[in-house]
């Protein structure tokens, strides 16, 4: 995360692989229109406990290392090109201004 994330606030991270199965799921489901649903991972880590996952899994040292914004736009701006990277610093900023807000596993409602 870009620098200004509360990184001591967990939040419930998911791997694109399990975000697409849900909302794959989701979309494939005609009774779920119309709903508003929530797709948090089961596990929720700060950027540091997020690390010590990464490198445990990886067998390998991973460090969290925060940028500021406009660092973090500026550097991924080359791979991502210039309207994406400004758009997920967006992203982050936005996440980092309501980390208390977002959904976390244990508070989803799951159905059967």
């Amino acid at each position: 995360m870009p620098a200004g994330q509360a990184t001591d606030k967990p939040i419930a991270w998911i791997s694109l692989n399990d975000a697409a199965q849900y909302h794959v799921y989701a979309l494939t489901h005609p009774e779920l229109a119309g709903n508003v649903l929530s797709a948090p991972g089961v596990e929720s880590l700060t950027v540091e406990e997020l690390a010590q996952t990464f490198s445990s899994v990886l067998r390998r040292e991973v460090e969290f290392v925060s940028l500021p914004f406009d660092h973090f736009e500026a550097a991924i701006s080359p791979l991502l090109g210039a309207k994406n990277a400004a758009g997920l610093k967006g992203l982050y900023q936005w996440i980092s201004d309501n980390t208390e807000i977002l959904p976390q596993f244990a508070n989803v409602e799951c159905r059967d």
